[in-house]
């Protein structure tokens, strides 16, 4: 009995080493046969599992999820395979989009504009034509109708982002030159884009854009071919109630002098225009802003609007841009309020001269 006892101990051990090294040596021949893409290993995603795609003279290995069948980069179902790799890692940046806070970006491409400063809640639109811009937002839309996938970067980290920064480019020392870039820009979210092009061409993109958030600059990590920062959004302070009672004041009293301010400024262009009164009456009357329309806002909304519409010079939108929004609707109430009191004193004497001169 104990010699039978030995004699199996043998073959079973036999039969473990056996084992072992069979699959010793399927483990390392499977890398040699197929090589995963690395798009694959940045998501993290396993190696493919296609049921019912067999490859010849390919050994195949089973587990707990299913057959799994590796396939040679040689074999003409390789570029299928890779292409629903692409489809894949498109498909999880497009969830990652919809599932990530639109307040949580901390690395922006940024696209900078020298005549315009653009605050939330804005629309633009731009026309790329130079390649590298092309690239980038060809990335940033990668997955998106009419995007070619070969001129999308997809270890980018704004692949599929749908998102970019605007900023102010300031002037430089002399007329014409570029300057710095301003510590405070927007984030845009593409909302549509469109191809054009002479005879089909398809060489100029056209991307409409909506920002929605504030952000600072903390660095510039890169300048060529694109500038690329790190930056952090700007979240707007919750008020106590007391201070929401004091903004809603402030913004009637803003709503109204921004009223005045249009119609004043507009009748002292037609003044010089030669308008007829009746002429006068109807531009506005088209210029009257509805208060109870504008009181929906909330105050940084309103703060917004006035910036865009009620100011010209890019230093002072800038620095209303960098400004909190409590801040930001106190200065504009005073500066605005400073030049309605400088119209009525214009309108005033030019009434005095009018009525002095008809007495004479």
């Amino acid at each position: 009995m104990s010699r039978c006892a030995v004699i199996l101990v043998g073959l079973v051990a036999q039969l473990t080493v056996s084992a072992a090294f069979q699959r010793a040596s399927l483990k390392t021949a499977i890398p040699d046969v197929f090589r995963f893409p690395s798009s694959c290993q940045k998501l993290g995603l396993r190696r493919a599992v296609a049921p019912g795609l067999l490859a010849r003279n390919i050994p195949k290995t089973s587990s707990r999820q299913g057959t799994r069948v590796y396939v040679s980069a040689e074999d003409p179902m390789y570029r299928n395979m890779t292409e629903n790799i692409y489809r894949q890692r498109v498909a999880a940046a497009q969830q990652q989009k919809r599932e990530v806070d639109k307040e949580t970006f901390r690395l922006l491409p940024l696209f900078p504009l020298h005549d315009e400063v653009v605050f939330p809640d804005g629309r633009i639109s731009l026309r790329l034509f130079e390649e590298r811009y092309i690239k980038l937002f060809s990335t940033i839309l990668a997955g998106e109708e009419e995007i070619d996938p070969q001129k999308t970067d997809e270890y980018s980290p704004y692949f599929g982002s749908g998102r970019f920064g605007i900023v102010w480019r300031t002037p430089g020392p002399l007329p014409g030159t570029p300057g710095a870039l301003a510590r405070t820009g927007v984030a845009m979210r593409v909302v549509s884009h469109e191809w054009m092009g002479m005879n089909g061409a398809r060489d100029q993109l056209i991307v409409n854009c909506q920002a929605y958030k504030r952000f600072k600059v903390d660095d510039i990590i890169r300048s060529e071919p694109v500038v690329e920062a790190l930056v952090t959004p700007i979240k707007e302070k919750i008020l106590p109630p007391d201070r929401v009672k004091a903004e809603i004041e402030i913004c009637r009293k803003l709503i109204q002098v921004c009223d005045t301010v249009r119609k004043l400024s507009a009748e002292k262009a037609m003044r010089r225009a030669y308008f007829s009164m009746e002429e006068r009456m109807r531009v506005l009357s088209k210029l009257t802003i509805n208060e109870q329309v504008m009181m929906q806002l909330t105050g940084e909304q309103l703060s917004y609007w006035v910036a865009t519409h009620m100011y010209e010079d890019l230093v002072d939108q800038q620095e209303m841009l960098q400004l909190p929004t409590p801040r930001r609707l106190r200065y504009q109430l005073q500066t605005l309020s400073a030049t309605r009191d400088s119209l009525l004193e214009e309108a005033k004497a030019l009434l005095n001269n009018s009525t002095g001169a008809e007495e004479e």
